[in-house]
């Protein structure tokens, strides 16, 4: 029987490791400042002069939304629910082909700054668009104090350091070199980060597999942990964990979270031509597909190896908080070679300030130019580059706070970045389908559209929150353990099943083996049980009423006529299609004429 390991905390290569990544994200942020110095056009600082190198960008948007929360947050999914965790992988594949060969043809060639001027232009409404900027700004300061407090938990499971400081610092550092170097500075970091993101994800999968035994013993001991079996077929969307809650609730979270978010938009925007805004996203659609079944991977060599040793450190005590399985991992398993947890922990690092940047200059061309330009708009180039550049370190005090706010909620944090990108992307993604593939929806159907959809999938999302724990898979057995902390992990070590209750999910502690399986049926009937709807599913939900309410009300208040939106704001399949109409309705008219002309000359003829 093996006994818990121990945690071995950070040696000095480890933070040797850790201080070269923070340095060198740093020094390549001043550098572009100092080169750029003179540069102070609102076009350099927030769209890098719009001649950005390809590659550079499609890296950017990888590490961008491949946050700290899939470093912790994913791999925590793999832990509990098994590698059927991987199909929420695939739906992100779709959804970038579809953004790069719909979304990108009908948003490049605008040459916008911000996505919501679409809007602007699409509906005339100037108040819609500030309506869709402010649920953009919501969206983007939740996405960067998820992140922050994801890495900061992480950071604080292997080391001595507080997670205040880490949360202080790491948003420090990005605050600074994005308000100086602007957009050339966060994306050209973006690729020092690329590889040390990479260095790790390969670093935990490698090493780990070699401490489990290789990967046919891998793949044994999550068989036997139930972890392999493939996700229910059953379609209920109330299933957190089923094949098409996965595949489809990820294409459509990717799609609102990547297809019209600033973030994205800025990036493709910044490149040269439009078939470079196109291969930007392609380059970036292998990363993202990369790193999501990675980090499911990370979870299941972990699950493989505390089931090795008979010891899993959540049901033992050893840990209070499922994302933190990943880091003790490493801290107690991988330290023992040198500069390893370094390794790791400066991943999550970079992983976190790219996004950090990201969300904090995507910010400042939100605010600017969606809010203060109206009335701020005669000010000189220079002086509105200074407002940018307080902008961004206001609110990086901001996401300092919100960070703190994030450590209350008790879920895994993958959930939880899926309910804030389907709350509040999902019925902003909704309004720009409504505006490019419907010509007569009007201003006021979009903006009931948003209001509706955003406050029913508030509403769903908040009220999950009371309902009780989803069902888990059962945890790895316990009896290598010794217990380390009996308050948090108090059970009967008797008993052949034992319940644990922790992050709003019920797990249980398993003594025995076997092949157990994730739920197939909803745990919850009646009325309340549209509040256990799943979190992949709260896009398509918001999306879908965004779009069908938005209709609604465009046709009972007066729609538009299609011929007076202009054919570039609309999607090229409606825009052919609206155009054939017309022509044809042109030539029936011409047609219903000349019979009408004909027979009144005939009828003059026969009357003389």
């Amino acid at each position: 029987m093996a006994a818990a390991v121990t945690s071995n905390r950070f040696g000095w290569p480890d933070y040797l490791v850790v201080g070269g990544c923070l340095f060198g994200s740093a020094a390549i942020g001043f550098y572009y400042a100092y080169r750029g110095h003179k540069k102070t056009t609102v076009d350099s600082y927030l769209l890098g002069e719009r001649n950005m190198n390809v590659i550079a960008v499609g890296i950017s948007l990888i590490v961008t939304f491949f946050t700290a929360i899939m470093y912790t947050g994913v791999p925590a999914e793999g832990y509990l629910l098994g590698a059927g965790f991987a199909y929420y992988a695939a739906g992100i594949m779709v959804s970038c082909l579809v953004v790069a060969f719909v979304f990108v043809p009908v948003l490049y060639p605008l040459k916008l700054t911000t996505t919501y001027e679409y809007l602007h232009r699409r509906f005339d409404s100037k108040s819609l668009r500030v309506m869709a900027a402010s649920c953009g700004i919501l969206n983007s300061l939740l996405l960067s104090a998820l992140t922050t407090f994801a890495s900061a938990v992480a950071i604080a499971s292997v080391s001595d350091i507080p997670v205040l400081a880490s949360i202080s610092v790491m948003t420090l550092l990005a605050t600074i070199y994005t308000s100086l170097g602007g957009l050339k500075a966060v994306v050209w970091t973006d690729v020092f980060q690329y590889i040390i993101m990479l260095i790790g994800v390969l670093s935990v999968l490698i090493m780990g597999t070699a401490k489990v035994g290789g990967v046919h013993e891998v793949i044994r001991l999550c068989t036997l942990g139930g972890r392999m079996n493939h996700p229910t077929f059953n379609a209920d969307p109330r299933l957190y964990y089923s094949f098409w809650s996965m595949l489809v609730g990820s294409s459509m979270t990717t799609l609102s979270s990547v297809g019209v978010q600033q973030m994205t938009v800025q990036r493709f925007n910044s490149v040269s031509n439009l078939s470079s805004a196109r291969w930007s996203i392609l380059v970036g659609s292998p990363g993202f597909l990369i790193f999501s079944w990675g980090s499911t991977l990370m979870g299941l060599i972990v699950y493989a190896y505390n089931r090795s040793i008979a010891c899993d450190p959540l049901a033992n005590g050893d840990i209070r908080n499922i994302n933190q399985v990943i880091p003790h991992f490493v801290s107690t398993v991988l330290s023992e070679i040198p500069g390893m947890a370094g390794i790791f922990i400066a991943a999550i690092c970079c992983s976190t300030l790219s996004t950090v940047s990201s969300a904090l200059n995507s910010l400042s061309a939100l605010i600017w130019e969606d809010i203060l330009r109206f009335r701020f708009g005669h000010f000189p180039e220079r002086r509105v580059t200074v407002m940018l550049k307080t902008i961004v370190c206001v609110f990086g005090g901001v996401m300092v706070l919100l960070s703190f706010l994030v450590s209350m909620l008790q879920s895994t944090l993958a959930r939880i970045g899926m309910a804030v990108f389907g709350a509040t992307g999902g019925p902003v993604f909704g309004v720009f389908v409504l505006g490019m593939a419907m010509p007569q929806a009007n201003w006021i159907g979009a903006a009931v559209g948003l209001m509706v959809s955003m406050a029913t999938c508030s509403f769903v999302a908040v009220g999950g929150i009371f309902l009780p724990p989803v069902p888990s898979l059962p945890l790895a057995p316990v009896s290598g353990c010794t217990i380390t902390n009996t308050s948090t992990a108090a059970f009967n070590l008797t008993s052949t099943l034992v319940t644990l209750t922790t992050n709003n999910l019920t797990f249980t502690a398993e003594t025995t083996t076997g092949y157990p399986r994730i739920q197939d049926r909803v745990d919850i009937t009646g009325p309340m049980s549209v509040f256990r709807l799943s979190p992949t599913y709260y896009s398509v939900l918001g999306t879908t009423l965004s779009i069908l309410v938005g209709a609604v009300v465009s046709l009972l208040t007066g729609p538009t006529n299609p011929s007076a939106v202009a054919p570039e704001l609309l999607f090229s399949a409606p825009c052919r299609f609206f155009s054939r109409l017309r022509n044809s309705s042109e030539k029936v008219i011409e047609k219903k004429e000349e019979r009408n002309d004909t027979f009144i000359s005939t009828w003059t003829e026969t009357r003389v």
